[in-house]
């Protein structure tokens, strides 16, 4: 099997179940529309948040939005390696010739373009509210900084779900990233709201590459921004990618088959 048809049976199973994609479809205004009333009752205040007008704020819970709806998929692969190893999953990958963890990246590749493509009016929303004029080059490093984002995300959860082979369970280490990473990443505020020293810290860690690194190419939300943004995610993604491989080459000895 290639990878070409794992990214084709994900795409049918995303489609299969279409009750959920328009429940889902249909949340994304509702989610919008909450954070629109909360900052401008907030804006009613004060001109500007750390720097940041309305219009800025706006458009920047709009990016979040869109790259969070990208990445959402990405977030159960730590249990996808945890099942696998812990319910014998991984039994069908060790006797066919392909890397494990290289198929684990693959088949979570297919999901967040669909995500995408139902995020994409919301985005186009945003841009035609705000009224901004964003570059082309501008928009297109947001891209590109969103999918490594992505690819980024899917090596940091890897790591988490190898660790299996050494702990009986994970999933209490991924929320306490998980609620770090909301912090850090520019998720839940933009990181020039934090306190100076924080954001500068934070901007520099693997979190702010999953979304203050896309965002930082359209808006100028303090810290490391822009291609020297890319750049860290680069440096974050080898990290992480070779820390997952290093752990699956110590840990896959450790693994025991349940068929004996």
């Amino acid at each position: 099997m290639s990878i070409i048809n794992l990214i084709r049976i994900e795409l049918k199973e995303v489609t299969h179940f279409r009750m959920n994609l328009y429940a889902w479809l249909l949340s994304h205004p509702l989610q919008l529309l909450i954070i629109y009333l909360l900052w401008r009752g907030i804006f009613q205040f004060t001109d500007a948040v750390a720097g940041l007008g309305f219009q800025d704020v706006v458009m920047y819970y709009f990016l979040v939005h869109f790259i969070n709806a990208f990445l959402s998929s990405a977030y159960s692969v730590n249990y996808q390696v945890w099942s696998d190893i812990n319910e014998g999953g991984l039994d069908k990958y060790l006797c066919r010739p392909f890397d494990y963890l290289t198929v684990i990246s693959t088949k979570n590749l297919a999901r967040p373009c669909v995500d995408a493509l139902f995020a994409t009016p919301v985005l186009a929303v945003a841009v035609w509210y705000s009224q901004a004029q964003y570059g082309v080059s501008s928009w297109l490093q947001f891209f590109i900084a969103t999918v490594v984002s992505l690819l980024i995300l899917i090596e940091i959860q890897k790591v988490i779900g190898l660790l299996s082979l050494w702990l009986e369970k994970v999933f209490g280490l991924r929320d306490i990233l998980f609620s770090i990473m909301m912090l850090l990443s520019g998720q839940l505020l933009p990181l020039s709201i934090l306190p100076g020293w924080l954001g500068s810290i934070a901007s520099y860690s693997p979190f702010a590459a999953l979304f203050h690194a896309p965002i930082s190419q359209i808006i100028d939300t303090g810290g490391v921004t822009g291609l020297a943004a890319m750049q860290l995610q680069l440096f974050w993604l080898v990290v992480f990618a070779l820390l997952g491989k290093g752990l699956w080459v110590i840990g896959r000895p450790k693994y025991q088959s349940l068929g004996g």
